[in-house]
């Protein structure tokens, strides 16, 4: 089943900087972006440069912020599975050589595992179990990931089936799963896909991650801003 926006309810995905009617245009933002000839920018330029974001509204009315470096790109909702239950799905892709992708999966879940890191804890291992068969690993193995205004675990397991094999596009050597408990019952389950841990694909997904954090709401933030 293939995901459109028009198909989410009211769920809505805002690029940052998007031109909106009534409203001037924004300047074009080139730090960090990618030039042909040179190799791509090092991970830490994610955090060292202005960087695109966008803005997910959920039907349920959260926004959900999130940015990624300028040498990645934004996927098409159009062109993104989506799995039964998932509100919204958002996928990020580098625009240069690079096998690797970041799925992001967006919904509201007002469960007590969002506030009780034990129950957050089994929700990651269930989340996580179905990579386990497949992996060098065996286990789920459970690092903290730092959200502002939220937690996270995340999981790497490496595909026993493509050790010593050679890269082939779209098929990743390592599969990093997240589940994330954002503010106001927000849940993301995540997955960073790459060919190694030790990429700068993997470390820019996991900035990704990190760059998530529930806005305001829209009437507050009028009203907040208002003389």
């Amino acid at each position: 089943m293939f995901a459109t926006l028009t198909g989410l309810a009211a769920a809505t995905v805002t690029p940052r900087g998007a031109v909106v009617p009534g409203r001037p245009a924004p300047a074009a933002a080139t730090a960090g972006a990618p030039v042909p000839g040179r190799p791509a920018p090092a991970a830490r330029s994610f955090r060292s440069v202005e960087r695109p974001r966008i803005t997910v509204s959920l039907s349920s009315g959260e926004r959900i912020e999130v940015a990624w470096p300028f040498n990645w790109s934004l996927v098409p909702i159009d062109q993104v599975k989506r799995d039964a239950g998932v509100e919204v799905v958002v996928v990020f892709e580098p625009n240069y050589n690079e096998n690797a992708q970041v799925r992001l999966n967006l919904w509201r879940e007002p469960a007590p595992e969002l506030k009780d890191p034990d129950r957050l804890r089994a929700r990651h291992t269930e989340e996580a179990t179905p990579w386990v068969a497949h992996s060098v690993e065996q286990h789920v193995a459970a690092s903290e990931l730092k959200v502002a205004g939220g937690r996270g675990l995340l999981s790497t397991f490496t595909d026993a089936r493509r050790v010593g094999q050679p890269v082939a596009r779209g098929e990743f050597k390592t599969t990093t799963i997240a589940t994330i408990a954002l503010a106001a019952g927000v849940l993301v389950t995540a997955e960073v896909l790459c060919d190694s841990p030790k990429r700068a694909e993997f470390y820019i997904g996991r900035a990704i991650l990190e760059s998530l954090r529930v806005l305001e709401p829209e009437a507050k933030a009028a009203l907040r801003g208002a003389p």
